[in-house]
């Protein structure tokens, strides 16, 4: 199982990621509060965090997104 917390400029998230079976795997995310989010991070992760960069690209009705 894999805990990922993720801060979007003002919403957190907290995301569960079950070990991939073939090439199935589930996921939950659940919002959380910001200061939970940023509390989490700090005590458990030392804080070390990993920043991307997203840009959404026009694609007709859709986009795409380029992380």
């Amino acid at each position: 199982m894999m805990v990922r917390v993720r801060i979007i400029d003002d919403e957190a998230f907290f995301t569960l990621k079950r070990t991939p079976t073939g090439i199935v795997r589930d996921e939950y995310e659940f919002p959380i509060d910001l200061h939970v989010a940023r509390d989490l991070i700090e005590l458990h992760c030392g804080g070390r965090v990993v920043s991307k960069n997203c840009y959404c690209v026009p694609n007709g009705a859709a986009g795409v997104r380029i992380l």
